[in-house]
């Protein structure tokens, strides 16, 4: 069962105590030898009943990854399934992906450069017979790794109102899981829902500059030794000054 919402909410958002949500989940980062890399964030579109696990759905990266389509790593949805709710990114088969036109739910794209970001354009909606007056957007990041995610509202449906406002930012926790309740709202074409930016920056340490011929740049030189020939020249100054009085 999903634990009870906290009483304390961020704006629009509810940080929710889940102890048990990374059982099961131990072979998923081990289960290549290769794999040196992976950060996952787990999300769910749900309404507000028992049985949120947060593992299906996905966006993230690995070492084994590509950023076109994976068919053992992405997944397309249906969005033409009543009575649930999405949340899905959505592609055009072109040059960068080479899988059909339509929304995906899974997204592990390529290990990014030391320092680096992805970002992804998030809809939620929910279909026809949805049983709910609110969608539970549930955002889980306890997979990160050495990865951060922050989660922006771009855009509310029109007519909509109780919406956390447009420009909203989260920052989707490392521990429990972040649910942020969004009025419910009926479309056949997601991209008419509600629209979040994830923007995932890797953590780790960013490689050391370089110079146009390869080398290290110098450290800079400390503000106290570039002062201190200054600092000598004046008190020679001064004692050349003393001694001259004493004569």
């Amino acid at each position: 069962m999903r634990a009870a919402k906290a009483s304390h909410r961020s704006p629009g958002a509810t940080l929710v105590g889940f102890g048990f949500i990374v059982l099961g989940f131990g072979a998923l980062a081990t289960s290549q030898e290769d794999v040196t890399y992976l950060s996952y964030l787990r999300f769910e579109a749900a309404g507000p009943v028992p049985g949120c696990t947060c593992s299906a759905a996905r966006l993230g990266a690995r070492t084994d990854a590509s950023d076109d389509f994976d068919a053992d790593k992405d997944r397309a949805v249906d969005p033409n399934q009543t009575g649930l709710a999405f949340a899905a990114v959505y592609y055009e088969q072109g040059p960068n992906w080479s899988a059909s036109t339509g929304f995906y739910d899974r997204d592990i794209r390529a290990e990014p450069t030391e320092g680096g970001t992805y970002t992804w354009s998030l809809y939620v909606w929910n279909g026809s017979d949805w049983p709910n007056e609110e969608i539970d957007f549930i955002l889980d990041a306890v997979l990160a790794r050495d990865a951060n995610y922050v989660l922006k509202l771009k855009a509310v449906p029109a007519g909509i109102t109780g919406a956390p406002d447009v420009g909203t930012t989260w920052e989707v926790p490392r521990s429990g899981l972040l649910s942020i309740p969004l009025p419910s709202y009926e479309t056949t074409d997601g991209k008419k829902g509600y629209r979040f930016t994830v923007t995932m920056t890797d953590g780790r340490t960013p490689p050391e500059p370089t110079m146009t011929d390869g080398r290290t740049p110098p450290e800079p030189t400390p503000a106290c030794a570039s002062a201190m020939p200054l600092v000598m020249a004046a008190l020679g100054s001064g004692i050349w000054l003393l001694m001259r009085r004493r004569v």
